[in-house]
């Protein structure tokens, strides 16, 4: 309840929603994601702000383009407003011709490995991320060339309409010719076979999820991982599965506490978000890799002014116990979008980190087409671009314990700065470019993608 009614006219009672527009979502998984339910009472000062957050919640889901937002009043025996919600679904269903690079960003392929068509991954692929219209999402992808991958991977945030439990099921393959072994320099050592394999893997994950309330979430993933290194490599990189093993048996388990408030992940206007995740490494009795640590994300977003947005994240990781890790289970910089920017070239591990990442954003223009119909059962074809100018201001410190050895980015404080320009699709994938300065005085343009799912 949003608060106690205290006058007649200054208190209103939400009486419902009407939801316009949907041709694939199921209208029950919309209102779950609504904050509010009919019944709730607020302030008549409060309804900007409700229907802002209302917009925020709808908008997060990244299940939609557009959404707008009118009220309708009612005074018979009390004062009621409901809320009638047009909304303009994203296009959900992605079937691909795969053309992935192997390395682990576009600038190491350009410049370090002379943008070579070798070191190219092709494939077929399919992912629906609305398959049955409850957010569920179906990935199968198959990829051959520089490595093989393939994956099946199911996801269901809601069982049904009154549940608050979901599923995740996946299955993995990966097979690799060639692979990095050890860190030098703060940059991967690759050894290479013509023919045979170095290093495989094989997963299987499986996950729960459950919903507390509207922005409270709670999920449990498990993995089992069955990797395989060369005998003769496993002997000359002895640290690579740790005692010169060529097998590497184990679980994880991820337990993950979020509160999301924050309305979009790649390009947010208004909220913030938190997460922990405790990370169990080796499972059972007597499983040689037995580690356990702890992460934290924090993400704010708010306005500056007129289209101008300060987005602030904190990222950290502690290991609780100190053991030593496996080489190729020990990973923190330049593997995700925590990384700051400047250091694309480098791999930075550690046993904990932190990083700061501030980023200004002025969007310049936006634009919205809608088209036809391609699929009788899937939404209208509509593409939405936004274009925006960045300023960056980021830090961080990689703890490393182990491999720290002729790797001097590690244990030291790290910081960058740049300018950049954001090409956003469908609030989907996000294209950039950023010229940015790092602490060791070294400057360049580097590009970047990232998206939501």
């Amino acid at each position: 309840m949003l608060h106690a009614a205290c006058q007649n006219l200054d208190t209103l009672v939400i009486s419902g929603f009407e939801i316009k527009g949907l041709e694939k979502t199921k209208e029950w998984y919309v209102l779950r994601e609504i904050r509010y339910s009919a019944g709730d009472q607020l302030l008549r000062s409060e309804l900007d702000e409700v229907i802002l957050k209302i917009k925020s919640d709808l908008r997060k889901t990244n299940l939609f383009l557009k959404v707008d937002i009118e009220t309708r009043f009612s005074y018979d025996e009390r004062a009621e407003v409901s809320f009638i919600i047009s909304l303009e679904e994203n296009w959900f269903i992605f079937p691909s011709v795969i053309f992935e690079l192997a390395d682990r960003n576009f600038n190491v392929w350009w410049n370090e490995f002379d943008h070579s068509l070798k070191r190219i991954n092709v494939g077929l692929g399919l992912d629906h991320v609305n398959f049955t219209g409850a957010s569920d999402r179906l990935r199968v992808k198959y990829i051959f060339g520089y490595s093989k991958k393939a994956e099946l991977n199911y996801s269901r945030p809601a069982l049904s309409a009154t549940s608050k439990i979901g599923l995740q099921a996946a299955i993995y393959y990966s097979e690799y010719t060639e692979y990095p072994v050890i860190t030098e320099n703060n940059k991967p050592v690759f050894i290479k076979e013509q023919t045979e394999s170095i290093f495989s893997n094989r997963e299987l994950s499986m996950g729960i999820h459950f919903k507390k309330n509207k922005l409270w979430n709670y999920d449990a993933n498990m993995q089992i991982h069955f990797n395989r290194f060369k005998p003769g490599q496993a002997r000359a990189y002895p640290d690579f599965f740790l005692h010169s093993d060529s097998t590497q048996n184990y679980g994880i388990l991820y337990l993950v506490v979020s509160y999301v408030d924050i309305d979009h992940p790649l390009n947010p206007t208004r909220g913030w978000s938190i997460n922990w995740t405790l990370t169990k490494t080796g499972l059972g009795w007597g499983n040689p890799y037995n580690y356990l640590s702890l992460s934290q994300n924090i993400k704010t977003c708010r306005k500056l002014f007129d289209r101008c947005y300060l987005t602030s994240g904190l990222y950290g990781k502690l290991a609780i116990d100190r053991n030593k890790r496996p080489y190729n289970l020990y990973k923190s910089a330049s593997y995700s979008d925590t990384d700051i920017s400047g250091y694309e070239y480098y791999v930075i591990n550690g046993l904990d980190y932190a990083f700061l990442n501030n980023e200004v954003r002025y969007s310049l223009t936006r634009f919205h087409w809608q088209f036809f119909k391609i699929f009788k059962n899937e939404p209208t074809f509509r593409i939405t671009t936004e274009l925006d100018l960045s300023y960056q201001l980021n830090a961080g410190y990689v703890n490393d314990p182990f491999y720290y050895k002729n790797n001097n980015l590690v244990n030291t404080l790290l910081y960058s700065t740049g300018i950049g320009l954001n090409f956003t699709l469908n609030d989907i994938f996000e294209f950039n470019v950023v010229y940015a300065i790092n602490h060791l005085k070294e400057t360049g343009f580097y590009f970047h993608t990232r998206k939501t799912f």
